[in-house]
Parts: C-alpha cells; sequence; structure tokens
C-alpha cells in the first residue's frame, strides 16, 4: 500500500470511527469502492450508517448502495462492517426510529399514495404492524384515505383476481363504518 493509499484508508476508518483494523475496512470495500473518490467513499459509507440508525434493513441499504453508488456488495458482508461502526446506534434505538419514522417521513400527506412492499422492503414491517401503529398514534385513521390505502395496499398483495379485490374491499367498508362508528362512540 503505498503512503497515499494508506492516509486515505486512516481518513476513511477514522470517519467510519469502526473497532475494525483499517486496512480491513479498506479492503473490504477497496473492490467496489476503488471506482469512486474518497469524498464518496466516505459519503457511501456514512450514508449506510445512517440509514440503519433510521430502522433501514441491510437490505434496503445494500439495494440502496447498487442504487446510489453502482456498488454490488453481499448484504452478509455489509452486515459484518457496518454493524461494528461506532456511530451506529444501539438495536432498541434504530428500532424505534422505525415508528417516528413511518409516522413522520413515511407518512404521506395526501393519505392516499403508501407503497407497502416499499415499506415492507425498507423496515421489515408488514401491513398489521404499521396498521396497528396508525391506528395508535392517528387520530381519526379508520376510515380514512390513508387508512383505506394501506389496506389496499395489502389486499393487493396477498389477491390474484379482481373479483377477490373488489370482495375484501365489501368487507372493508362494512369493517371501516363499523370500526368509525365505535370510535365515535368512544369520543
Amino acid at each position: 500500500m503505498s503512503q497515499n493509499e494508506e492516509k486515505t484508508a486512516e481518513e476513511l476508518a477514522y470517519c467510519v470511527k469502526s473497532d475494525m483494523d483499517i486496512e480491513n475496512i479498506v479492503g473490504k470495500f477497496k473492490h467496489d469502492l476503488q471506482e469512486l473518490d474518497y469524498g464518496n467513499r466516505v459519503a457511501a459509507i456514512r450514508k449506510a450508517i445512517e440509514h440503519l440508525n433510521q430502522g433501514c434493513t441491510v437490505n434496503y441499504v445494500a439495494d440502496g448502495f447498487r442504487e446510489w453508488y453502482g456498488i454490488t456488495i453481499d448484504t452478509d458482508e455489509l452486515k459484518k462492517i457496518l454493524l461494528q461502526s461506532k456511530d451506529l446506534l444501539p438495536e432498541e434505538e434504530r428500532k424505534g426510529n422505525i415508528d417516528k419514522n413511518l409516522l413522520s417521513l413515511e407518512r404521506p400527506e395526501d393519505g392516499k399514495k403508501i407503497d407497502l412492499a416499499y415499506l415492507q422492503h425498507k423496515y421489515k414491517k408488514g401491513y398489521p404492524y404499521i396498521d396497528d401503529l396508525y391506528r395508535k398514534n392517528i387520530f381519526n385513521y379508520s376510515g380514512s384515505d390513508l387508512c383505506e390505502a394501506l389496506y389496499f395496499q395489502a389486499v393487493c398483495n396477498l389477491c390474484k383476481d379482481r373479483s377477490e379485490i373488489d370482495e375484501y374491499f365489501k368487507n372493508l367498508k362494512r369493517e371501516r363504518e363499523a370500526a368509525r362508528k365505535k370510535e365515535e362512540q368512544r369520543i
């Protein structure tokens, strides 16, 4: 390793603040990151840690590496490297950030456009979890556009034909009306 490469490796490891040996970090990333300049290398690692701290899955981050930087990296290898970072929040705090993000950043403003498959990939949380979270934390969620949009996404993921989807929505309408009346009586 040349003196210049050693300095870059040292700076990179310092930015990651990892317990891992400096040369191991650079060695693991060197093949995929050698196309990127130093600033983008640091940005790639920081962005990965930032997303993990938000509660994103390692699979989502690995896919992000492909999308953001054109880097293909095995999720197990990425996990080994990033989970050693001193900047990574404790697991419970990362899990808590999932709820915060689902209730703020990921909550569509118009209440109609929600991508359940994306949320499942990003946070590894499915319809029952998200629906329950919204019911507990969003006033008048039952019967809302957001409630129906989320349910629609779940149904579409499960159903194979249109008649099955229509049947689900007839049942949904009945359930939502009953839930809305129950909520109104509670208030």
